[in-house]
């Protein structure tokens, strides 16, 4: 796309582009890089020697300080030596060994400095020596001046090989009740070309995808047909929610290895709703949730979440696209505040049916949350029933207290419990399942 402003008057014309050679000057860059290599290679032995001369000055001091305390036992067993001797002697063989242990841990830092300037100059001499013939792009415009004056002529290029991918920290502050998430991207690039202190604008926008509706097909229905019906139309993609560019504020510099850059892009805080959530079949434990609204006006994006409490790391976690106005959903660690017990209490297997023909085993589960936070909190409890793919299997609630509030698509229970401070409450749960006696079934507790 090219654009042209200032005080001249231009009618843009043609675009194109131009591909010039360029001539390597290969043997020079080559050499040099080679010469680099075999210094720093020169001083990674130095180094390594070095090492080895202060490990053997260190087991030196070791066997000698051996051989005078084998010393120092026997001669004071005869009255010869004295205490302050024989501390003098060991004093000095201690201050050469901390000597030692300084000079060692400077060597390993100098050495961890020049592996990594090793691997940069190797990856420097790989990439150069898998150039091909290198060529430059150059854009050619055709205009007719209207009006003399000086114009300015911008040009914007689409290129592949550069990528963003967002990731978060979201930090619960429970004080205030305020989740903070810290948005970020990593930013790789392949373009050929270091990208020097230049101005980043990231954007969510997918090129590759149309921005036209699908015309709608004809569906054709029909006897005796093995394909699927409305098999062989034309199919399309259409952009989905409306492009946002985030302008970086700072100058960036991205090089063109491949290695991720952390780019910061912008710090959002939200009033959360927290409550927890626990599912004691498969876990003892108690997870905090928190939930907020997406109140900024783009979008965050799908990608990997740090979850902090505080300044407490608590762990890995990951964020599904959140649209503006939508709801954000985070994990944010174990509760020990609030515990939660669940006791199989009986499992009675019984015939049933005329002739008994029919197998039913009834459970009896008894579900114990205790609050020892010293605030009322909100707990949703999740106990799944076993789902039934068979019509001859039935699965049937005998008792339920307190009423459960929802029993969703996979046949899981929930329950939200409301609890002042110190405060105990039981569900208790009843129900059986039946299935023909002579069939085995699968999958029950």
């Amino acid at each position: 796309r090219v654009k042209a402003f200032g005080k001249g008057e231009i009618r843009l014309g043609g675009t194109g582009l131009k591909e010039t050679q360029l001539e390597r000057s290969s043997e020079e860059k080559l050499k040099n890089l080679q010469q680099q290599l075999e210094k720093l290679s020169f001083e990674k032995v130095k180094i390594s020697r070095e090492q080895e001369r202060l490990l053997s000055r260190s087991k030196w001091l070791l066997s000698q300080r051996e051989r005078l305390r084998g010393e120092v036992a026997l001669e004071f067993t005869w009255g010869k030596t004295a205490v302050k001797d024989v501390d003098e002697q060991m004093g000095g063989l201690y201050e050469e060994e901390k000597k030692i242990i300084a000079l060692m841990r400077e060597s390993k830092t100098r050495q961890a400095l020049l592996n990594l300037e090793i691997q940069k100059i190797t990856r420097q001499l790989e990439e150069f020596r898998h150039q091909g013939s290198l060529s430059e792009l150059g854009a050619q415009v055709d205009f007719e001046v209207l009006v003399p004056g000086v114009v300015k002529f911008q040009l914007a290029y689409l290129i592949s090989g550069a990528n963003w991918q967002s990731f978060y920290d979201a930090r619960l502050l429970l004080e205030s009740r305020t989740l903070e998430l810290s948005y970020h991207a990593s930013v790789t690039q392949h373009t050929g070309v270091d990208w020097e202190e230049i101005q980043l604008i990231l954007s969510t926008s997918n090129p590759a995808l149309s921005a036209h509706l699908p015309k709608p097909k004809s569906l054709f229905i029909d006897f005796g047909s093995s394909g699927m019906p409305g098999a062989g139309g034309d199919e399309g993609a259409s952009s989905g929610s409306p492009t946002v560019n985030f302008g970086i504020t700072k100058s960036q510099s991205v090089p063109c290895d491949g290695n991720a850059k952390k780019v910061p892009i912008t710090i959002c805080s939200f009033p959360v709703d927290i409550s927890y959530l626990a599912v004691p079949k498969f876990t003892e434990q108690t997870y905090l949730r928190a939930k907020a609204k997406n109140t900024e006006g783009y979008p965050f994006l799908s990608g990997k979440v740090s979850v902090y409490q505080g300044y407490n790391y608590v762990g890995e976690s990951a964020l599904n696209t959140i649209v503006p106005g939508g709801e954000l959903e985070l994990f944010m660690g174990v509760e020990d505040g609030i515990k939660v017990e669940r006791e199989l209490v009986n499992r009675i297997v019984e015939t049933k049916g005329f002739g008994g023909n029919t197998s039913r085993v009834t459970y009896k589960i008894r579900i114990t949350v205790k609050n020892f936070k010293a605030e009322d909190v909100s707990v949703d409890i999740l106990e799944p029933l076993p789902l039934s793919r068979n019509s001859d299997i039935k699965v049937k609630i005998e008792e339920n207290e307190p009423p459960y509030t929802e029993l969703d698509e996979k046949n899981v229970l929930h329950w939200t419990l409301t609890l002042k401070p110190r405060q105990e409450e039981q569900i208790i749960l009843d129900y059986f399942v039946e299935y023909p006696k002579e069939r085995m079934v699968t999958g029950l507790e």
